[in-house]
């Protein structure tokens, strides 16, 4: 189904959400990088939070240097936009990303279309 939206919305909401992925493989640590970016971490209850709060412990100095493609921000992107509960420490250092998924939550439309646009963005 499709529906129309102002684009700019959605690509505000998608830019927000790729910034708080990108804050999270800045991380000093590659193992905690990778771990980001696997399925099976986020489908294990606690683990993808436990993984979240090390990620913004340990991230570099250096703010939003992580030498990453675009497609593994928006995988980390696609993953937090599915599970909440993980976002919770990462929204708590970000005001901008929480308002990003309050919005998201109340408008029903506005999650597939940031799911369309990180499609849309990695077929450019």
């Amino acid at each position: 189904m499709f529906v129309p939206t102002p684009s700019s919305v959605v690509r505000d909401r998608a830019e927000t959400i790729a910034r708080g992925a990108l804050l999270l493989l800045n991380t000093r640590s590659q193992i905690l990088r990778r771990l980001l970016r696997c399925y099976w971490v986020w489908q294990v209850p606690g683990l993808s939070c436990w993984i979240v709060r090390m990620a913004l412990q340990s991230r570099g100095t250096q703010s939003l240097s992580c030498p990453c493609r675009y497609s593994e921000i928006v995988d980390v992107a696609r993953l937090l936009l599915g599970d909440r509960e993980s976002v919770q420490p990462l929204a708590a250092t970000q005001a901008e990303l929480k308002s990003a998924f309050e919005e998201i939550d109340r408008n029903a439309w506005l999650r597939p279309a940031v799911l369309s646009y990180f499609a849309d963005r990695l077929r450019e």
